[in-house]
């Protein structure tokens, strides 16, 4: 999964508007900082296990020593020259490569919840500047309807027909929607800003699509529950083989690496001698010196504290994602009341109330429950749509069923 969404950084197209639900996904993946940062930190721990793949700890190294020598009858050029290779024979290569390894595991884990944390966030931000919209269109619409209706009851109450009282009620429930309007322009601005931020961008781009719920959330309920397999979860596992490999590479450091010498020189007068040798540190025990029993135990101790990370992690995943689960088959469920033919019945209504008062078939003190009550179903309709699109968000991220494009 998580080279999955590195190669989808690199191959993603550019962010050219309009963008809908997949071109918008492919350019958070893209541009979004974080997951940039994530993608660099996984190709660092991948650069780990090269450094820990060589099998000689160290290159060899050659000392060259030049001397001239010269007595009452003679000179001669003597030269020195030596040869030093260490070697491991403790094993330690083994607990090294499975450590780095076990690091770029962690990390790669820590990429994939970043990745979705922040793909998560970013569906949020679109539905969010969608909803605003939606929002803005409604109340922009009943605006112009409150508008026509407060001039009927205006021209009903210099006729005689409707009085002055109805007629400064009409115009200041007009004026409250155009207060509305201006705050839901502010609204529409900042979740616009939500939207650049997840894109890495000064100005949001044109975004197309509704406030549809991610359909693969469905998928996640049908699955069973199990917290172990979030990345967090797994990431705490991958530390705790890091830090076991870690224990096992000290404890093995306690055997000494030798180095083998090999050594040619041309001593005296032109003496030739050729040998080799071995150097082999002494380890003394603790705490004479140093036997690296205390940081084998420090590993011990950091290797069982993200056992139990990982233990609660899972428990906490599976918690969240079960509270998820719950709140969105909830809000599937409430969609029942809100069928679309009855929103658009709502919708119409609302909108032909002026024309209703205009005509003189209703008056408006008639027709003001009615219309607080048609303006609450739409407004209850919205949220509703808005809520189970967001929980479906919740569901797929935390049931790792994010659909990349």
């Amino acid at each position: 999964m998580v080279g999955l969404c590195l190669t989808l950084i690199a191959a993603a197209p550019s962010c050219a508007p309009p963008l809908d639900r997949s071109a918008f996904v492919a350019c958070v993946l893209e541009r979004n900082p974080e997951i940039l940062a994530a993608r660099a930190r996984v190709r660092a721990a991948q650069a780990r296990i090269t450094s820990a793949t060589p099998i000689l700890p160290e290159n060899p190294e050659i000392t060259v020593q030049i001397a001239h020598r010269q007595s009452a009858s003679a000179s001669a050029l003597n030269w020195y020259v030596a040869l030093a290779q260490p070697i491991e024979i403790g094993g330690q290569r083994g607990p090294r490569l499975a450590g780095a390894r076990a690091e770029h595991d962690a990390d790669a884990q820590r990429a994939k919840h970043t990745v979705r944390r922040v793909i998560a966030g970013a569906e949020a931000a679109r539905l969010g500047w969608l909803a605003a919209r939606e929002r803005q269109m409604l109340v922009a619409s009943l605006e112009e309807a409150l508008r026509k209706l407060a001039e009927a009851v205006a021209a009903h109450a210099q006729s005689g027909v409707a009085s002055t009282l109805d007629a400064e009620v009409a115009y200041a429930e007009y004026v409250l929607f155009a207060e509305r309007r201006a705050k839901l322009e502010l609204e529409v601005a900042a979740e616009s800003s939500r939207v650049a931020a997840a894109l890495d961008m000064e100005k949001a781009p044109e975004i197309t699509g509704g406030l549809e719920p991610l359909a693969i959330a469905d998928a996640v309920l049908a699955r069973p529950i199990d917290g172990s397999e979030a990345p967090l979860a797994r990431a705490a596992r991958a530390d705790a083989d890091a830090h076991r490999a870690a224990a096992s590479l000290r404890r093995r450091s306690r055997v000494p690496s030798p180095t083998l010498l090999f050594t040619a020189q041309n001593d005296g007068f032109d003496e030739r001698v050729y040998g080799g040798g071995i150097a082999v540190r002494i380890p003394l025990p603790d705490p004479v010196g140093h036997a690296a029993i205390g940081e084998a135990r420090m590993e011990d101790a950091h290797a069982e504290e993200a056992e139990h990370l990982a233990a609660d992690e899972a428990r906490r995943g599976a918690a969240e994602l079960e509270r998820a689960i719950a709140t969105y088959a909830s809000l599937r469920a409430r969609q029942a009341l809100y069928p679309a033919d009855r929103v658009a019945g709502a919708r119409r209504s609302l909108l032909g109330l002026a024309d209703a008062v205009a005509s003189g078939r209703v008056t408006l003190r008639e027709v003001t429950p009615a219309r607080q009550a048609l303006l609450g179903l739409l407004e209850a309709a919205l949220d509703a749509r808005v809520a189970w699109a967001l929980a479906s968000v919740r569901v797929a991220e935390l049931g790792d069923a994010l659909v990349l494009p």
